[in-house]
């Protein structure tokens, strides 16, 4: 059985300025760009050989945040689709869609794709939606990090189970590598693993303003006094002894416990 050794509720901020990946046409990008100082952003048009282009590159993996901007010179029927092929490419990629001119068929492509976080507005209203959008969604966002393919998969259906999207890392400096682009509100990582081990990736992670107050569990194979007293020391909020069969009930409790959606 899993065994808890110490509970801290905590929580912190998210990130203000996100890689945001913007899909329309390019009559707004300039005014997008204007908008949107500061941004890392990403561009593409709402066509199909532009987004076959998007798919089949790495542009987008970096990206936290989708937005597509629509206008009345977007014919309905191929907007439709063309947003339902990017929602089946980037399944875990929060979408944001702008409807500039409020027209009858955009309002019926965004009833059709069925997009949580949709607006009628401008331009100038995007810095605050996309702040939003980001806000509630990274909110949502967790990292497991483990060797064990297996392992990691159990973990990720617990967390699932719970509410988050999850996202993967072999080991400590992989997961160092995506959290430097992504940021989470949660990180599961093991103790033993190749390169970055768990106690050294939650010290790294906590010199980050942004995780300096993130839950942040680390999973062990060992119960050694020494080794939780390090992972306490390098800012665990729970050190939890792995069992030979994951515990998913238990484990969610333990969430319950420490993660505030």
């Amino acid at each position: 059985m899993l065994t808890r050794i110490s509970l801290v509720l905590i929580g912190g901020p998210m990130d203000s300025r996100p890689e945001v990946m913007i899909v329309g046409r390019m009559a707004w990008h300039d005014e997008i760009r204007g908008e949107l100082f500061g941004h890392k952003l990403i561009f593409g048009l709402l066509a199909p050989d532009n987004l076959c282009w998007l798919k089949n590159t790495n542009y987008w993996v970096s990206a936290q945040l989708l937005v597509v901007v629509l206008d009345s010179l977007d014919d309905g029927y191929s907007a439709t689709g063309q947003i339902s092929l990017l929602k089946t490419w980037l399944p875990n990629l929060p979408l944001l869609v702008l409807d500039i001119e409020a027209t009858r068929r955009a309002k019926e492509v965004l009833s059709e794709v069925h997009a949580p976080h949709a607006f009628c507005g401008s331009i100038s209203d995007l810095g605050t939606k996309i702040s939003e959008v980001v806000l509630a969604t990274t909110q949502r966002r967790a990292l497991v990090v483990d060797d064990s393919s297996t392992y990691r998969r159990l973990v990720k259906l617990a967390l699932e189970e719970f509410g988050f999207v999850v996202s993967e890392a072999e080991d400590g400096q992989q997961a160092l590598n995506i959290a430097q682009r992504t940021s989470f509100a949660l990180v599961v990582t093991d103790q033993y693993m190749p390169f970055v081990d768990g106690i050294t990736l939650t010290k790294a992670l906590r010199a980050r303003p942004d995780y300096e107050r993130r839950p942040i569990l680390i999973l062990s194979d060992g119960d050694n006094d020494q080794m939780k007293q390090a992972g306490v020391a390098a800012g665990a909020t729970v050190w939890l002894v792995k069992s030979h069969r994951f515990d998913q009930k238990w484990f969610i409790d333990v969430l319950h416990k420490i993660v505030r959606l």
